[in-house]
């Protein structure tokens, strides 16, 4: 089975932010994701570098990835380099958090 980028966003939409609650999808903390012969590279832009429940959101990012059919490796690698900001959530995030 060829492991397709939209089920890759549907199952981590399961995974939610311990502290909020929410979907990382709908969170905007998926900053890219690459998939090649059955490996998944998920680059997870963190609304925070000092969150500290990063750990638990990446492990969970690789447990649920690992049970998808088709995948035989996960790689979750933190963005450094770029800001989170609430813009990158999703419009019923913005809605219930009240950002314009």
């Amino acid at each position: 089975m060829t492991v397709k980028k939209r089920d890759v966003l549907k199952i981590l939409e399961e995974c939610k932010d311990p502290e909020v609650g929410e979907s990382i999808v709908d969170l905007g903390m998926i900053d890219e994701i690459e998939i090649k012969n059955g490996e998944v590279l998920v680059k997870l832009l963190p609304t925070s570098l000092m969150c500290p429940m990063l750990g638990v959101i990446m492990g969970m990012v690789k447990e649920k990835l690992m049970s998808m059919e088709g995948v035989n490796k996960v790689e979750v690698e933190l963005v450094k380099d770029k800001m989170w900001t609430p813009d990158r959530m999703s419009e019923r995030l913005k809605k219930k958090f009240g950002v314009e």
